[in-house]
């Protein structure tokens, strides 16, 4: 949680006007919150760019991937979040932390391949990444040979996509002929380090937008009442 405090804010402000009613500061203040937190959801998306390399996922970067918890003239408190289904993976680069396997014993954590084309524009998994256990190019477990590129690696347990001219073997009851190319790691946990500190940026962004907003709103509620 980034906890701001807008004491300074309020009291330069108010000093420009007189004659205001308590209950009119408090909506212009709430009011002010409500702007610069959706000031913020505009423009977050700016900031992971700067951050993240090539981060070009809508998913990510978009405003609907924030919500909005508005603040009230009578609790002046808003919030700004991720949806859980964005914040499930961006919680790793914001805090860092091990991510352990769920749903079991033989579970493990799917981690995408650097090279593969699993890997999302913000370093996870696409969306769509299941979809490949349903085609017969795609293998999962540990094969005997594997590629990386244009060298040979040793083969560890992944999802692994075939290349090249491959055929079934009746005999064998396997895909043979071509080559595999890791797409997507089973790790048993793996380890992230904190790579944005997004309470900084947002706390910076709250100074430097609510002022504007709050003197903005208290014109608002003069002219109203004048």
């Amino acid at each position: 949680m980034v906890q701001v405090s807008l004491e300074s804010n309020i009291r330069g402000v108010l000093s420009e006007f007189e004659r205001i009613s308590h209950v009119s500061v408090q909506y212009a203040i709430s009011y002010a919150i409500n702007d610069t937190l959706f000031d913020m959801r505009r423009d977050v998306g700016n900031e992971i760019k700067s951050v993240f390399e090539h981060p070009r996922d809508p998913f990510t970067i978009a405003p609907w991937a924030w919500e909005v918890e508005r603040a009230k003239s009578g609790a002046l408190v808003g919030a700004i979040k991720m949806k859980p289904a964005q914040a499930a993976y961006m919680r790793y680069q914001v805090y860092g932390g091990t991510e352990m396997p769920s749903g079991g014993k033989k579970r493990a954590v799917p981690v995408p391949s650097t090279n593969g084309s699993m890997r999302a524009d913000h370093g996870g998994l696409k969306k769509s990444w299941k979809n490949a256990f349903g085609n017969h190019r795609y293998f999962s477990g540990v094969p005997k040979q594997a590629k990386v590129g244009n060298g040979k690696v040793k083969p560890i347990p992944g999802l692994y996509r075939r290349y090249g001219k491959s055929k079934w073997n009746k005999r064998l009851q396997e895909h043979t002929g071509g080559y595999l190319k890791l797409q997507v790691s089973w790790e048993d946990s793996t380890t992230y380090s904190k790579k944005w500190d997004f309470h900084a940026y947002a706390y910076g962004f709250f100074q430097a937008q609510f002022e504007e907003n709050f003197r903005r709103r208290m014109q608002e509620q003069l002219a109203r009442r004048s």
